[in-house]
């Protein structure tokens, strides 16, 4: 029996460690620049594909703009407002469909979407936009920053 008690009491300590939210806003702020440096090195690397067409080009280029400009009002903010947290991931939910099924898993950015894609629940909770995700995300937070710092 106390052998049980012991190992229940370190599970709330160790799902601390977990948590989705980031800690700070400047620790959101972080993320969403993160975000915004690994969506426009995929909109840089899909504009040097062959055979990409030129709507999706143009609608990635348009994404990858909202992105960064949504960064740059969050970097100003004292926190990330729910609207900006939608419209990065509107973006970048947008940026995956449209890029996602023209190119192979192996794509040297399709991690870089994941990451992008993975992160988005961080920063919708910092928002505190409520809601399930889109889809599951393919890695923590802590690897989808690893990720996205190799955009930077």
């Amino acid at each position: 029996m106390r052998r049980r008690s012991v190992l229940l009491s370190a599970v709330p300590a160790a799902l601390a460690g977990c948590s989705l939210m980031p800690r700070t806003p400047a620790e959101a702020a972080t993320d969403v620049q993160l975000i915004a440096a690994g969506v426009a090195a995929v909109a840089q690397d899909v504009a040097k594909a062959p055979n990409v067409p030129q709507a999706t080009l143009v609608r990635v280029q348009a994404d990858a703009l909202t992105v960064s400009q949504a960064a740059a009002k969050v970097a100003q903010a004292s926190a990330i407002s729910a609207t900006l947290a939608q419209q990065i991931a509107a973006a970048v939910q947008e940026i995956a469909a449209l890029v996602l099924p023209l190119f192979p898993a192996t794509a040297p950015f399709v991690p870089l979407i994941n990451a992008a894609l993975s992160l988005l629940p961080t920063i919708l909770a910092a928002a505190g936009v409520t809601g399930a995700p889109a889809a599951h995300p393919v890695y923590t937070p802590a690897e989808a920053r690893l990720i996205l710092r190799g955009a930077v």
